[in-house]
């Protein structure tokens, strides 16, 4: 009889310590997906900033051109305003794949921190055992 009290107890009580497991695994999940949410939020700012700027430049060279037209310069000045946007954007372009090159490396470091907090999650729940 008591042995099987004791057994009914011990099943309890490991029904018990992985419910707790599940919930803290949860728990994890939770907080990595905020982060990540967090990201986003940071990136999609970013992103918005970016274009922005982008469109405000696009503008500007619009209008430039506009004013060389209507000034009748050279066709030399024609190329040097045109050479000068085309550096311009590739400059932009080089420092938006800078700026995604430094979020996967974020996003590559992150996930390397996770899964070191649940290789240590799962040694402490190993100790526990």
């Amino acid at each position: 009889m008591a042995s099987a009290l004791q057994a009914e107890v011990d099943a309890t009580v490991r029904v018990m310590r992985e419910n707790i497991d599940k919930v803290s695994q949860r728990g994890e999940r939770l907080d990595s997906l905020q982060d990540k949410t967090d990201d986003l939020a940071v990136s999609s700012q970013g992103f918005r900033r970016g274009a922005n700027r982008a469109t405000v430049a696009v503008s500007g060279k619009a209008k430039d051109l506009a004013a060389t037209i209507s000034s009748g310069k050279s066709a030399q000045d024609e190329r040097e305003a045109k050479r000068k946007a085309r550096e311009e954007k590739e400059r932009a372009e080089k420092e938006q794949e800078w700026k995604e090159r430094q979020d996967r490396e974020r996003e590559k470091e992150k996930a390397g921190k996770e899964q070191e907090l649940k290789e240590r999650h799962d040694r402490e729940r190993e100790k526990d055992k």
